[in-house]
């Protein structure tokens, strides 16, 4: 059981009966709020943001508003951006072990299914919306999944609340809202118990779900890096068709990539699996990059242009350096990591070529090429690593390497770096 609950509270007839009922029924020793998120894209939204507050306050609840810029790019429709900003902004409030609870119900996992449906998904996405799942560093669940729309409008009713509406509902240009009042309501005239079956189909669909990523995992385990960062091609081939398929998607979905359409995974198998040992190929497709190295595949977000290589940034390592596709921190050590004179000026460039580093523990230095090749670093990443100097002498090469002389003996203080690069994928 959480400690505290947040209630994402619309002000709409389904979130205020949800509301309300736990008003009145909150375990001892929880906490209760509500969060309404204020998009500012109706006339009556800060209307909608006082309604809530009242709401509240005679609730005895403590209410959130999170204003929210909603901002609208490429072919995602308005709808799907608002709902993206508006998850994301309660995923940031969320603090370790909070749970979130929304209003959906049975007519609105019907909805989401049949939409699933019409776009070719397969059973994770037939699975529709779960009753919980994890959500930032908290947890999602869907109390009244179970209950249907007319149970939750008469419970409303019954205690005199009141709520608002919001006029974009019947606006039949969104396909949901097209779903509830043109399809549905034809589709349960022979069909009264629809809503309940589709609940049914996305429960079963779940389990299917759940079958195939027990098998990913499986596959994966002979497979995966240590740091889940890429894959064996040539365990991923002697894989039958379907099962190969079956991973890269588990695989993708879990390190929250877009997952591949048919067409994309037999492009991978072409292009990827399939091309000579010395190529490098690459496979894009929404808001992801999939390449092959040393007959590994590796998967990131499209890649920022690295700095310029004669770029020069001063860096004090009590703060962390942002750069565009990543960040650098350094962390007080005693006996690791790099030493370097007290209040020492640091730049961090990035490669040009000839570059020479002297490893500590070994008996000579190499060019910084050699090093990348034998670490099996792939050439892509290879201009975006940081190096630190001093002066013109090669400190470290952020996350791999600190160079002599500037190792830190048994009992000395220096910094321990930690380079994260934010397009890559975390296992």
């Amino acid at each position: 059981m959480a400690k505290r609950y947040w209630v994402a509270f619309s002000g709409g007839a389904d979130s205020t009966a949800l509301l309300h009922a736990l008003s009145l029924n909150r375990p001892a020793g929880t906490d209760l709020k509500a969060i309404h998120v204020h998009h500012g894209l109706q006339p009556e939204a800060d209307a909608w943001a006082r309604h809530c507050e009242r709401v509240c306050a005679r609730l005895g609840v403590s209410c959130r508003v999170l204003r929210a810029q909603v901002i609208r790019q490429g072919a995602e429709s308005l709808e799907a951006v608002a709902r993206r900003v508006r998850y994301g902004a309660m995923e940031r409030l969320m603090a370790t072990g909070d749970m979130l609870l929304v209003a959906h119900h049975r007519e609105d996992q019907a909805e989401t299914v049949l939409l699933q449906l019409f776009r070719g998904a397969g059973p994770r996405g037939l699975a529709a919306m779960p009753p919980w799942r994890s959500f930032g560093s908290g947890w999602i669940g869907r109390p009244l999944l179970d209950m249907s729309r007319d149970s939750i409008h008469a419970y409303v009713a019954e205690k005199h609340l009141s709520w608002v509406e919001d006029g974009s509902n019947q606006d039949l240009v969104h396909r949901r809202n097209f779903l509830r009042h043109e399809v549905l309501p034809k589709l349960q005239q022979p069909w009264p118990a629809l809503a309940e079956v589709l609940g049914r189909v996305a429960q079963h669909q779940a389990e299917a779900a759940e079958l195939l990523a027990d098998i990913a995992r499986a596959d994966l385990a002979a497979m995966v890096s240590a740091d889940a960062r890429s894959l064996c091609c040539d365990a991923l081939c002697q894989l039958p068709r379907l099962r190969r398929s079956n991973v890269l998607r588990h695989w993708l979905h879990s390190g929250g990539f877009a997952v591949p359409s048919s067409a994309q995974l037999s492009e991978i198998g072409r292009c990827l699996l399939a091309a000579r040992a010395d190529r490098m190929p690459l496979v894009c497709w929404s808001g992801v990059e999939l390449r092959r190295y040393r007959r590994r595949l590796y998967v990131m977000a499209p890649c920022p242009l690295p700095p310029a290589s004669d770029v020069r940034i001063a860096w004090h390592l009590d703060k962390a350096l942002q750069l565009p596709h990543g960040c650098l921190q350094a962390y007080g050590a005693v006996g690791e990591g790099m030493h370097v004179p007290q209040g020492a000026a640091l730049e961090v460039r990035f490669r040009q070529g000839g570059e020479r580093c002297h490893p500590v523990g070994r008996s000579h230095g190499q060019r910084l090429k050699k090093l990348f090749q034998e670490a099996g670093i792939p050439p892509w990443e290879r201009a975006r690593i940081p190096l630190i100097y001093h002066g013109e002498q090669l400190v470290a090469v952020a996350g791999l390497w600190t160079c002599e002389p500037f190792a830190t003996v048994s009992g000395e203080p220096g910094w321990r770096l930690q380079w994260t690069d934010s397009t890559v994928r975390k296992g």
